[in-house]
């Protein structure tokens, strides 16, 4: 297990070294004071490198999607996000920052916005290892608040009902997640973010309804 532990900060240094040393080719480019940098990733690791769920790879697990956004502007003091944001919010506050329009299909919403309502939830979305077919299997899907982790699988063919609650932790209890109370979990205590996963759910499902109708009448436009 050291082993692995040592592998993953030498990864974190490595990252550390390669960011530093493409922001000082940028000053020697003279191009520093006019570049917006945005450092992120798509997901975190969740095996072997937590001390507490090891080889937990396709989870819920919060080092999973709690990822790290940092965003540099020439001129911008910077602030610290503490409140629930999902990754379509990134572009929306990368076009705040740089003053331009956000394009109108994208539904996310500025970080930087003070008049954007606050969420108190946060909604996860993951197909399951391999190839990301929702029309072969079920999506994952979560959302979690200060209270609790719910997790749930579904497809687009099943109704929402017809799912499965795959995982439920309570973190006023178990703030790590160890424990999945699904088989106990009070229903009526959790509907509240059951509400939020059915209308995203819903969402994707008109989606995928409207892409596949498109491709079966041969139309270009989705």
């Amino acid at each position: 297990m050291k082993y692995y532990y040592l592998l993953y900060f030498l990864s974190l240094r490595n990252v550390d070294y390669q960011v530093e040393k493409f922001c000082n080719r940028l000053k020697e480019l003279g191009l520093w004071d006019t570049t917006t940098l945005l450092v992120l990733t798509d997901h975190g690791s969740s095996y072997t490198f937590h001390p507490l769920h090891n080889a937990r790879v396709n989870c819920f697990d919060d080092e999973c999607y709690h990822i790290p956004v940092l965003l540099r502007h020439p001129g911008f003091k910077g602030v610290e996000i503490d409140t629930y944001q999902n990754s379509k919010d990134i572009f929306p506050t990368v076009c705040d920052l740089i003053g331009i329009e956000k394009p109108a299909e994208f539904t996310g919403q500025s970080m930087l916005d003070p008049n954007r309502p606050i969420r108190n939830y946060v909604l996860t979305e993951y197909m399951g290892p391999g190839c990301p077919d929702m029309t072969a299997r079920r999506m994952w899907l979560s959302v979690r608040d200060e209270n609790y982790i719910v997790a749930y699988k579904v497809g687009i063919y099943e109704s929402f009902e017809d799912g499965e609650l795959a995982e439920v932790y309570n973190l006023n209890n178990d703030p790590d997640g160890l424990y999945n109370i699904n088989y106990k979990a009070n229903l009526e205590e959790i509907e509240y973010l059951l509400e939020p996963l059915r209308a995203r759910y819903e969402d994707i499902k008109a989606d995928a309804y409207s892409y596949l109708e498109s491709l079966r009448n041969g139309s270009k436009s989705v």
